[in-house]
């Protein structure tokens, strides 16, 4: 079960790329002090992490060895239906970003702008009832 509120976040970061991956949590260690931060390199480490950790937020890249990281979503949505998953690309085009949202994913982030939109998407994301705004696949918006 995700954490509460006040609770230590468990944050899952799934990325083929052993540079990236370690990038992303070291970034993440360093902003969520306190969290745990897991990592996997492949789709089914990703399910099995998700099974047993039940992370908060995954961040999951598209392109992995194994399996679709837009499919992977659906699925970890499906087993973890409280983890939110930011979508990390270096697609930048609109039909990835629906595919992203249509998954069920609470954001979805050009890998050009990880330095400035990754933590406000995990923040948003964080936020209960985020969503997206129609239209705006960039900026989030609390439900009211």
């Amino acid at each position: 079960m995700p954490s509460k509120s006040n609770a230590p976040l468990t944050i899952l970061v799934v990325d083929d790329n052993r540079h990236m991956r370690r990038l992303l949590l070291e970034i993440l260690g360093g902003i969520f002090e306190g969290s745990s931060i897991l990592a996997a390199a492949d789709g089914r480490e990703a399910l099995e992490q998700c099974r047993q950790a039940q992370p908060d937020i995954v961040v999951m890249d598209v392109g992995l060895p194994d399996a679709d990281g837009i499919a992977l979503t659906t699925m970890i949505r499906l087993l973890s239906p409280l983890t939110a998953v930011v979508v990390l690309s270096s697609h930048e085009g609109s039909a990835y970003r629906d595919a992203a949202r249509d998954a069920g994913a609470a954001a979805y982030v050009a890998k050009i702008d990880l330095s400035t939109e990754l933590i406000p998407a995990i923040s948003a994301a964080l936020r209960p009832h985020a969503r997206w705004e129609p239209g705006d696949f960039t900026e989030w918006n609390a439900a009211t």
